[in-house]
C-alpha cells in the first residue's frame, strides 16, 4: 500500500529526511517514532503531497506521489497535529461566540464557535432506537 524508496528532502542546505526506505503492506498499522526534528512529519506531508521529495520515490496505494498526488489523495485521510490554516482567520456572524468578534479585530487571534449542538441537549427518548 505504501512503498517508499531512498526519500530524500532538502530545505535549501538543511537535510531533514535522508535516503528512506519502507514498505506498509495492506492491514498493517505502523508508526513513526523518532526524536524532534527526525523527519516524521516531513514524511508525512511527502506521502500526502503536502511537500514534494528532493528525492526518491513513494507510491500509495499504487500511485505516484509525484505524478499522480490527486489519485493519492483520493485514497488517503491525514489529520495533522496543526492544521495549516492561517492564523489570522476568525468566526463572525450571527453564530460567532462573543470572543469572534474580538478576535476578528486582532490579525493574530483565531476564534472557535461556541453554538451548542442540538444532539448534545436531546433527551435519549427522542432519538429512535436500532
Amino acid at each position: 500500500m505504501i512503498h517508499v524508496e531512498h526519500l530524500t528532502k532538502y530545505f535549501g542546505p538543511v537535510l531533514a529526511v535522508h535516503n528512506v526506505t519502507f514498505v506498509v503492506e495492506k492491514n498493517e498499522i505502523v508508526g513513526l517514532l523518532g526524536n524532534n526534528g527526525a523527519g516524521k512529519t516531513t514524511i508525512m506531508r511527502i506521502l500526502t503531497t503536502y511537500l514534494p521529495a528532493t528525492s526518491g520515490v513513494a507510491r500509495v496505494a499504487g500511485f505516484d506521489i509525484m505524478s499522480q498526488s490527486m489519485e493519492v489523495r483520493r485514497r488517503i485521510g491525514y489529520l495533522p497535529e496543526s492544521i495549516p490554516l492561517y492564523g489570522e482567520t476568525a468566526a463572525t456572524g450571527p453564530r460567532a461566540s462573543p470572543t469572534a468578534s474580538t478576535a476578528a479585530a486582532s490579525s493574530t487571534s483565531t476564534a472557535a464557535w461556541s453554538a451548542p449542538c442540538p444532539r448534545a441537549t436531546a433527551s435519549a427518548s427522542a432519538w429512535p432506537t436500532p
